[in-house]
């Protein structure tokens, strides 16, 4: 599906994929130097690698769902607003969608582009002079790190995003 992200998502998406990456990127960076017993530089671009490579595809994904609901579902946004039900509830139907379109993308790709490479690097590890154990570790850790980042910067781009979809009187802007 390729469309064009509505201007209004590009921030949001890259406020959540700097969140995930933050938030599972830093720790995992730290956690690998502390076992490894290297720098903190010499983990970032392996970890950072991995990480986005796998958190931009599934946010961009996640905010073209968002933002095509936001465009082409307004109709049922009024009808339930119309209805009495708050603005926040009327909303949680995209957020659904969009976290659907997300965990759809994790089970499907991301088993294939992220964690095909995990047993690569593996034995790149392995053939560097690392220990059996060391290198099964830091491939568990960046696979649980990938599965951590995801939900943390989705929550992070719909918050974002559901600060700038509304205009001044409460509607959903359209474009």
């Amino acid at each position: 599906m390729k469309t064009r992200i509505a201007k209004r998502m590009r921030l949001p998406l890259m406020y959540g994929v700097l969140a995930g990456w933050v938030v599972a990127g830093v720790l995992a960076m730290a956690v690998i130097s502390a076992w490894c017993g290297t720098s903190f530089a010499a983990a970032v671009v392996a970890v950072s690698a991995v990480l986005l490579l796998a958190l931009s595809p599934a946010m961009r994904r996640a905010a073209t769902v968002y933002s095509l609901a936001l465009r082409y579902h307004r109709a049922e946004y009024l009808y339930d607003l119309g209805n009495g039900v708050e603005a926040t509830i009327a909303m949680a139907a995209y957020e659904k969608k969009a976290r659907r379109a997300a965990s759809a993308w994790v089970r499907r790709k991301l088993l294939r582009s992220s964690f095909g490479p995990l047993p690569v690097a593996f034995f790149a590890m392995l053939m560097g002079g690392a220990n059996v154990a060391l290198s099964l570790e830091i491939t568990v850790l960046i696979g649980v790190m990938v599965l951590v980042a995801v939900p943390v910067a989705l929550h992070t781009m719909l918050y974002f995003a559901r600060r700038k979809c509304y205009d001044k009187f409460g509607n959903i802007k359209n474009a």
